[in-house]
């Protein structure tokens, strides 16, 4: 047995001819060797670890080749180990000259037994490869839960710019919660599931802070977070919410805002100031109208605003030409206005559990309209203009009482001039027994599936 001794804490030995490593006297892990086609003409300089040359290099010989192949004799191999070792220890365990699940591991393993250097450097080491922003290491550091041993201005400091790190260390602590990173991996981290950040090129990117334990989330939390100008998405549901400050509009790249159950009971003015959101949620609210400035966010895509106390739309919401998704179920809606025509591009529209009397004429210029939630509304007929919807797929007119008269009259013509139509909801009407007529439908090859009581 041929044995190594680096320092007082740090031991290779060769057994069975296997290098193996030992920290104070105890085994801890088997030495690796890893095997690079490394080409000729290749500038390596560029390389700033270990971690990123093996990475760009192909390393399938490992799979092909055993180093005993290559004329390598396991002592050669051990000198070899020890070597790298060695030159570790003397650069004071700089982590880029191993692979990273090597050098964290046995760093970790020598500062809890008590080495002085690796005690001095282990969170200096974590920081120094978070900062360096390369995400393969960045994603094991986080997922094998390294992060954890920096405080929150060390991890935000070494994950942000200086002035992302700032307001992200700031808002931690007036929410009083440590907010972790995510890093764009959310397949396989065990990431909070209410707080966390995602990071891109040092900047936060987007930011999910669900269900927080304070009693108010305050304004100037709000503050903070509105000076993370790069910010994507925002996820603030289920929290009470103070003022929405005028900066709140500084977050001019946001997509996606959620800001579902904060009891802000109206929208505030600065939110209709982001002219990048394409994704809303503001349902559950108590809110008892949508402003006309809601015509400033030309690029919104999806909105939800189900569950509130709504009374009317604006006319300007036909101002929202990309919307493709309007949720508005469980409101106080009486009717929609005229201009609900103009969207063009809807394709999904709920507004089930209303007391909708009529819908107008220019419903059926909702010409991509495949889904529609009619239920639970005091609808009579629906206008002549419906047969227009040509794309339409599913259709909900459950629970309207003063329907039937309509349904056994007139629908069978109306299904017949909607081509596309497979799914027809009747539940909950007066109808004791389906009309003949829309039984024979069922017997056709359009195969519509018709529910009824």
């Amino acid at each position: 047995m041929e044995k190594y001794r680096i320092n007082e804490y740090l031991t290779l030995k060769l057994e069975n001819e296997k290098t193996n490593i030992y920290v104070n006297d105890k085994k801890f892990i088997q030495c690796k060797y890893l095997l690079i086609n490394q080409p000729k003409n290749r500038n390596f300089e560029t390389f700033d670890s270990i971690d990123e040359y093996s990475e760009a290099l192909s390393s399938d010989l490992e799979s092909t080749l055993k180093i005993e192949d290559l004329g390598i004799s396991y002592e050669e191999e051990f000198r070899a180990h020890c070597s790298n070792l060695q030159a570790w220890a003397e650069l004071e365990y700089d982590t880029r000259l191993l692979k990273s699940n090597l050098s964290f591991p046995l760093l970790k393993k020598l500062t809890e037994a008590g080495d002085p250097l690796a005690r001095n450097v282990f969170k200096e080491e974590i920081g120094r490869r978070l900062e360096s922003g390369y995400l393969p290491v960045m994603k094991y550091l986080n997922k094998e839960g390294y992060i954890n041993y920096l405080e929150n201005d060390e991890m935000y400091y070494s994950l942000l710019e200086p002035e992302q790190a700032k307001a992200l260390f700031s808002l931690s602590k007036v929410i009083k919660e440590r907010i972790e990173p995510s890093l764009r991996f959310y397949e396989d981290l065990d990431v909070n599931p209410y707080e966390y950040f995602i990071v891109e090129n040092k900047r936060v990117t987007a930011l999910r802070l669900w269900h927080l334990q304070i009693r108010l989330f305050p304004t100037s939390a709000i503050e903070e977070i509105s000076k993370l100008t790069s910010l994507e998405v925002l996820q603030l549901s289920n929290n009470i919410v103070g003022k929405f400050p005028t900066s709140f509009s500084n977050l001019q790249k946001l997509k996606s805002l959620n800001i579902k159950a904060i009891s802000m009971g109206k929208i505030p003015e600065s939110l209709t100031r982001l002219n990048s959101l394409e994704d809303l949620d503001i349902s559950s609210n108590n809110l008892t109208n949508i402003p006309n400035s809601i015509e400033n966010l030309t690029e919104l895509k999806e909105l939800r605003a189900e569950n509130n106390r709504i009374k009317s739309l604006p006319e300007a919401i036909s101002k929202l030409f990309l919307l493709k998704s309007l949720n508005l179920s469980n409101n106080r809606l009486i009717s929609l206005p005229e201009t609900i025509g103009e969207l063009k591009n809807l394709d999904e529209l709920r507004i089930n559990r209303n007391n909708i009397k009529e819908l107008p004429l220019s419903v059926g210029n909702l010409q991509s309209l495949d889904f529609l939630h009619l239920g639970q509304n005091n609808l009579r007929e629906l206008p002549d203009s419906f047969v227009e919807l040509k794309l339409l797929i599913t259709l909900y007119l459950n629970d309207n009482k003063e329907l039937d008269k309509y349904i056994i009259e007139r629908l069978p013509d109306l299904i017949d001039k909607m081509p596309s139509l497979r799914n027809l909801y009747l539940d909950e009407t007066q109808i004791e027994l389906i009309p003949k007529e829309l039984r024979k439908k069922r017997r056709k090859n359009r195969q519509i599936i018709i529910k009824y009581r």
